[in-house]
């Protein structure tokens, strides 16, 4: 029966240092995670009161989000309406007198 031929491996210091640096990486990855997730915990939410104040600023904050918006929103309106208005009062100052000349 013929043999069956075979590599011979040698693990040299790289094959080492590349497991090394993949449990590195895996360690640090776990201890981010670890640590992100312990940030994202509220603790302010242990009793009903926690929740009802955080509950409470969080609609504050949201209702000047909103307001600030709505009132950007219509001051660029009335921006626009204000310039449209002063061209087109320009415009027709401009086009009146020459319609009155063309009809006489």
């Amino acid at each position: 029966m013929k043999e069956i031929k075979t590599r011979v491996t040698v693990k040299d210091i790289r094959t080492l240092d590349r497991t090394a640096n993949i449990a590195g990486k895996m360690k640090n990855a776990y201890i981010r995670t670890k640590e992100q997730s312990e940030q994202t915990q509220q603790f302010g939410n242990c009793s009903p009161n926690g929740y009802a104040e955080d509950h409470a600023t969080e609609s504050i904050q949201d209702i000047t989000r909103v307001a600030g918006y709505e009132f950007r929103r219509q001051r660029k309106q009335f921006a626009e309406k204000t310039r449209y208005r002063t061209v087109y009062k320009d415009v027709i100052l401009l086009v009146t007198p020459t319609v009155f000349l063309r009809q006489a």
